[in-house]
């Protein structure tokens, strides 16, 4: 995929930049790259033919994002569930899954325990740009690269394929539509990386240069926004209210811009 080549290629001037926070740790652009990389060698050990589908269940946010950008490099298309269920209510089953959890259960899927040793690389190695840059990504435009979901009107989960092109045009065109939020020097997502935007919030960010948060609740958000002088929030409808009722009577920062989503729309403020 072109996009996480691009941000392949420009990690090498951001190396000692943070990349990734979240409150279980933090991931420079270096890092990140060097995680990708191991991600990609223990993928090959699966001996995947191209377009084969694989479903992500990786609660470390540094581990997800690596294990995507991993996946695109070799041309694999990649879906991350929920963790409200479980693969075979997903819209699709893949070839294979790959979680850090213990009690999943994936009927007629492949099940595969991630751990820390699949993105453990020495410490003093440098990120091997060239080897990853030369991985093949792919090939066609109309390829499918992220399998998401959507609730829609019926409150279930229904399965919707973004394609190379599409991805581009919603990471590309949202920059110049939506990039005001990106321009801090950092930005908090709170969507699911099941989700459309989960999906494009990181190829966005990270082609950006800036440093993407997760929070796993609100008060982890208020923490991290305070950290990292976070200029950009996105997150749902129903997750604004429990954060201004946090906030009490103490408003949020005034440089920080809020990016609302409601099912297909967005909204900012």
């Amino acid at each position: 995929m072109k996009l996480v080549k691009s941000i392949v290629f420009h990690a090498q001037f951001r190396e000692n930049m943070p990349a990734i926070a979240f409150p279980g740790g933090v991931a420079t652009y270096g890092a990140l790259i060097k995680a990708v990389g191991a991600a990609v060698e223990a993928l090959r050990t699966f001996d995947l033919a191209p377009g084969t589908a694989v479903m992500l269940d990786l609660r470390n946010p540094i581990h997800h994002t690596a294990m995507m950008f991993a996946l695109a490099l070799m041309g694999l298309p990649s879906a991350s569930v929920g963790t409200a269920f479980v693969a075979e209510k997903a819209g699709f089953l893949p070839k294979l899954f790959l979680t850090d959890r213990d009690d999943t259960k994936s009927a007629g899927v492949r099940q595969v325990r991630v751990d820390d040793r699949w993105f453990a690389t020495d410490a003093g190695a440098q990120p091997d740009y060239a080897k990853l840059l030369s991985l093949p990504g792919f090939s066609a435009p109309d390829d499918i690269v992220r399998y998401v979901y959507s609730s829609g009107t019926t409150g279930h989960p229904k399965c919707v394929a973004l394609t190379q092109a599409t991805l581009e045009h919603r990471v590309l065109g949202g920059q110049a539509v939506q990039g005001w939020w990106m321009h801090g020097p950092a930005a908090l997502n709170m969507m699911g990386f099941s989700t459309i935007v989960g999906s494009t919030v990181p190829l966005t960010a990270h082609s950006q240069g800036v440093v993407l948060c997760y929070a796993g609740s609100t008060a982890e958000a208020l923490q991290m926004i305070n950290l990292f002088g976070v200029a950009g929030l996105v997150l749902s409808v129903g997750q604004l209210q429990p954060f201004f009722a946090l906030l009490g009577n103490q408003p949020p920062p005034r440089t920080l811009k809020f990016m609302a989503i409601v099912g297909a729309k967005i909204s900012a403020a």
